[in-house]
C-alpha cells in the first residue's frame, strides 16, 4: 500500500509527525495537527456497514422511528469496537446518581485503553503530544504515562453539580460524550453514532444490557426516539444525506420500565455527531484538543473550519477543573468549491 501523506508529512514514519508545542498556544498549529489526524487511513468504517432512515423535517410522535435500519453487529468484532462496547452498560443514565466501577468494569476500561493505544490515531497524537511528557524515561515509561492520562481525562468521575452533594460523582467525559445523560432540564451529551446505535438495539433486545439505572422503578433502560435531522444554527438549506460523515439530529432520550412504559422522557434539541468513525478517532481528536490547552483548567474553545467533505465543521471542547466536560463537532456549512477541488487533487 502506498504511504499516506498529509500536507507533505509522511505519516507511515512517526518521526515525521510534528509535535505540538503546548507553551506556544498557537491555534493554527493545533488545527494543522487535527487536519492531519482527520486524514489518517482507517478513521471511518465503510458506509456500507450501516443504513440510516433519515427524515429532513421534525417527526411527530406517531411518525418517529429508529435512525438505524441495518444491524451493525458485524462492526463489534474488531478489538477497539469490542472493548468499547463493554463500557456502554457501566453507567447510570440520569445525573445525580453516584457512579462506581466494579473490578470488572475497571478492567474493561483498561482493556479499551490498551486496545486503542495500538491504533494509528492514538499513536499519531502520542507523537504529537510527546514533548508534553518532560520527565526522563524509556519509551515504555512514557507510553504508560500516556495511557494513564487517557484513563484520567476520560474515565475519572466528577460531580456534575446536578445535586447539592458534591461528593456525588455522577459523570465523566466518556459517559457524557459517548452515552449522554438525563438531567433535570433535559437530555445532554451523546455525540457518538456507535453508542446511539447500541442504545437503539438494546431497547429492542432484552439480552443487551443497555445504558440503564436502578431505582424506585427497578431497572430502567434507555431508549432513543429519533425525531429527525435538524439544521444547525446559521446553516440555511441543511439537508442531511445517508452517507454524510457528520449529521445533526434531534431526539428524545427515554428511560423505560420493564413493561415498556416511559418513566422519564427528555428532549435533546440538537446533537451533532460524526457518522462511521472509529472510537479511537474520536478519543484521539478530543484528547489532542484538551491536552493542547492542558494548562487551562477552565476552557471553552473551538477549532474553526475543519473540512470533512462535504462540510465545513468546527470542533468544540469545554473543560472545567482540568477535566473534559463535553466535546463535539458542529456543522457550519458546505465546503467551498475551491477546497473540494484542492482535496480531490490530493486523493
Amino acid at each position: 500500500m502506498a504511504n499516506e501523506y498529509v500536507e507533505g508529512i509522511e505519516l507511515s514514519d512517526p518521526k515525521n509527525i510534528s509535535t505540538l508545542n503546548p507553551d506556544a498556544a498557537n491555534p493554527e498549529e493545533l488545527k494543522r495537527i487535527i487536519i492531519g489526524l482527520t486524514k489518517l487511513e482507517g478513521n471511518w468504517v465503510s458506509s456500507e456497514s450501516y443504513t440510516l432512515n433519515l427524515s429532513q423535517s421534525p417527526l411527530s410522535e406517531l411518525d418517529s422511528h429508529n435512525l438505524f435500519t441495518k444491524n451493525i453487529e458485524g462492526l463489534w468484532e474488531s478489538p477497539t469496537f469490542k472493548t468499547f462496547k463493554t463500557l456502554l452498560d457501566n453507567y447510570h443514565a440520569s445525573r445525580g446518581i453516584n457512579e462506581e466501577f466494579t473490578k470488572l468494569q475497571e478492567k474493561e476500561i483498561d482493556d479499551f485503553i490498551r486496545a486503542i493505544y495500538l491504533t494509528k490515531p492514538i499513536q499519531y497524537i502520542f507523537k504529537a503530544l510527546y514533548d508534553q511528557f518532560k520527565y526522563k524515561g524509556t519509551h515504555t515509561q512514557r507510553a504508560s504515562e500516556f495511557k494513564r492520562m487517557l484513563r484520567r481525562i476520560w474515565f475519572n468521575l466528577r460531580s456534575s453539580g446536578e445535586v447539592d452533594n458534591k461528593n456525588i460523582k455522577d459523570t465523566s467525559a466518556f459517559e457524557h460524550i459517548f452515552l449522554g445523560e438525563i438531567k433535570k432540564t433535559g437530555a445532554t451529551g451523546l455525540h457518538n453514532w456507535l453508542s446511539l446505535s447500541y442504545i437503539q438495539a438494546s431497547a429492542d433486545d432484552k439480552t443487551i444490557p443497555g445504558h440503564q439505572e436502578f431505582g424506585e422503578d427497578k431497572a430502567l433502560k434507555s431508549k432513543i426516539i429519533y425525531n429527525g435531522t435538524k439544521a444547525p444554527d446559521d446553516f440555511l438549506g441543511y439537508k442531511a444525506a445517508e452517507k454524510d460523515p457528520v449529521i445533526s439530529i434531534t431526539f428524545d432520550y427515554v428511560l423505560m420500565r420493564a413493561d415498556k412504559t416511559e418513566a422519564i422522557k427528555e428532549k435533546k434539541k440538537l446533537s451533532t455527531l460524526f457518522m462511521g468513525t472509529t472510537p479511537e478517532f474520536e478519543i484521539a481528536l478530543y484528547t489532542l484538543f484538551a491536552r493542547y490547552y492542558k494548562n487551562s483548567k477552565n476552557f471553552n474553545g473551538v477549532v474553526n473550519d475543519i473540512f470533512i467533505p462535504p462540510y465545513r465543521i468546527d470542533i468544540h471542547l469545554i473543560k472545567s477543573g482540568g477535566k473534559i466536560v463535553t466535546a463535539f463537532p458542529a456543522i457550519k456549512g458546505r465546503m467551498p468549491s475551491t477546497e473540494k477541488n484542492i482535496m480531490a487533487a490530493h486523493l
